[in-house]
C-alpha cells in the first residue's frame, strides 16, 4: 500500500514507485488552482452593477453579494464530491465534469435575467470549482513524492494568487464593453484548460472505497491535527484579507484606492511565500514552518490591535499574509502526508472542503465579535490565541511520533 508519510521507513520503497510527472500532468494540476481564484475575483468589479440589474436597493445589494457567497459555498461542497468522484470516477474524469461545470453554468450570469437562477448557477459554479480544486489537491498526493508536495502545494497556491490579480484586470476591461461578459471568462478559461487535462498522466485510482470502522478511526486520529490546522490557519488568515476592510472603514479610512493600495500586499506577500514554501519547508521543516505561520499571525494581529496607524496596519497586513502563504499549504501538506493510497481521495477532498468552509464561516464569527468586544481587542486577543498555539502546537509536535502529524522533519 503507498503511504504518503515522509517517514523513511514506511514510505521509501512506495515513493520509488512514484513514475515522474509530465509537464503537461504538472500544468493540469496548477490549472486547477486558477478556478476557485475566479469565484473570488472575477465578479467583484462588477457586483454593483449585478445588484443594479437586481432590482438596486437591499434587494439588488443581496443578490450580488450572494452571488459571491453561495459560490464560495459551493465550492466547500464540492470538495466533497471530488473525493468521492475521484474514489469512484479517477482524476481525469472528475477533472473533466468540474471543468464542464464550471464553464457551463459559470457562464450562464451572460444570459440569466432571474435572481434566482442566477445564484442557484453561482452554487453550482462553486460546486464545479470545488471538484477542481479538490482533484488537484489529490493529484499532488498521489502523483508527487513526499518531497516534491510541498513545492507543488506551493506552486499550487501561487497559481491562485497570481490568477486572483490577472482575473480582476481582465473582468474590468471585460465589463467595459458589457457587465456581463465577466462571467463569460468561465468558458474561455475552460476551452484553455480542459486540452491540458485531456494529454495529462494521472496515476490510477484504487477502485475499492469501503472502509472499516477501524480504518475510519484511525484515519481520522491521523488527519485530525491537520483539518484542525486548516480551520484555524483560514479562519485567522481571513483577518488579514477580507476583513482588513472593515478595520480600515471603522478607523476612518473609507476611500477605495486608500483601502485597495493596503489590501493589494496580501495576494503578493501570499503568492511569493506560496512559491517559496518548498523551499522553506525543505530548510526547517514542516513542523518549524507551521510555527512560524501561528507566530506571523501574533505579530500580524498585535500589529492590528495595537495601533491605528496605516504604516502600522500595513506591516499587519503584510506579516499576517505571511503566515497565510506559509500556513495553508503546510496544512494542505500535512493532510496529504498523513492519507494512505486508499483513503486519500476522501482524506484530500474533505482537506480542500474545510478550507473554503473556514472561509464562508469566517463572517459569521467576526461580526458578532467585533460588536461584543470592538475590533482592536479582537485583533490582540487572537494575537495572543496565536502565540499560545504556536508554543502548544510544538510541545505537541515533539510529544508525537513524527508519521502522526502528518510527516517528520
Amino acid at each position: 500500500m503507498q503511504v504518503f508519510e515522509k517517514d523513511p521507513s514506511a514510505a521509501a520503497t512506495s515513493e520509488r514507485d512514484l513514475s515522474r510527472p509530465t509537464m503537461v500532468t504538472t500544468l493540469a494540476v496548477l490549472a486547477g488552482y486558477m478556478a476557485p481564484a475566479m469565484i473570488y475575483d472575477a465578479l467583484p468589479p462588477i457586483l454593483p452593477r449585478i445588484a443594479e440589474h437586481f432590482g438596486g436597493g437591499s434587494a439588488g445589494e443581496w443578490v450580488a453579494q450572494m452571488s459571491v457567497g453561495l459560490a464560495i459555498l459551493g465550492t466547500g461542497f464540492g470538495g466533497l464530491v471530488a473525493g468521492l468522484s475521484v474514489a469512484r470516477l479517477g482524476l481525469r474524469t472528475t477533472l473533466m465534469v468540474g471543468w464542464l461545470i464550471f464553464a457551463a453554468l459559470g457562464s450562464l450570469g451572460f444570459i440569466i435575467d432571474d435572481a434566482r437562477l442566477l445564484l442557484a448557477s453561482r452554487f453550482a459554479t462553486g460546486l464545479g470549482a470545488g471538484m477542481l480544486l479538490g482533484a488537484c489537491t489529490v493529484a499532488i498526493g498521489m502523483s508527487y513524492d513526499a518531497r516534491a508536495r510541498p513545492r507543488m502545494t506551493g506552486f499550487g497556491l501561487a497559481t491562485a494568487a497570481g490568477s486572483a490579480v490577472i482575473f480582476l484586470s481582465v473582468a474590468a476591461i471585460a465589463a467595459q464593453v458589457s457587465w456581463r461578459a465577466p462571467f463569460a471568462v468561465h468558458a474561455l478559461l475552460a476551452l484553455v484548460t480542459v486540452p491540458l487535462v485531456v494529454f495529462a498522466r494521472f496515476p490510477p485510482v484504487r477502485p475499492q472505497v469501503s472502509f472499516s470502522l477501524g480504518e475510519l478511526a484511525v484515519a481520522a486520529r491521523r488527519l485530525a491535527p491537520a483539518y484542525a490546522l486548516i480551520l484555524v490557519l483560514v479562519l485567522v488568515g481571513n483577518l488579514f484579507i477580507v476583513q482588513t476592510t472593515f478595520l480600515l472603514n471603522s478607523r476612518g479610512f473609507s476611500d477605495p484606492d486608500l483601502i485597495a493600495r493596503i489590501l493589494v500586499i496580501s495576494p503578493i506577500i501570499i503568492g511569493i511565500a506560496n512559491v517559496s514554501f518548498g523551499a522553506l519547508e525543505a530548510r526547517i521543516g514542516l513542523h518549524n514552518s507551521i510555527a512560524l505561520a501561528l507566530g506571523c499571525f501574533a505579530v500580524g494581529a498585535t500589529c492590528f490591535g495595537a495601533s491605528t496607524t496605516l504604516p502600522m496596519t500595513a506591516l499587519g497586513v503584510g506579516v499576517g499574509s505571511l503566515g497565510v502563504g506559509i500556513g495553508v499549504p503546510a496544512a494542505f501538506v500535512s493532510a496529504m502526508n498523513g492519507c494512505d493510497e486508499k483513503i486519500a481521495p476522501h482524506g484530500i477532498g474533505l482537506a480542500t472542503a474545510l478550507n473554503c468552509f473556514a472561509g464562508f464561516l469566517a463572517p459569521m464569527i467576526y461580526v458578532p465579535l467585533y460588536h461584543l468586544v470592538g475590533y482592536d481587542a479582537t485583533y490582540l486577543g487572537v494575537g495572543v490565541l496565536m502565540v499560545v498555539s504556536a508554543v502548544l502546537y510544538q510541545v505537541g509536535a515533539r510529544a508525537r511520533p513524527a508519521a502522526a502529524v502528518g510527516g517528520a522533519e
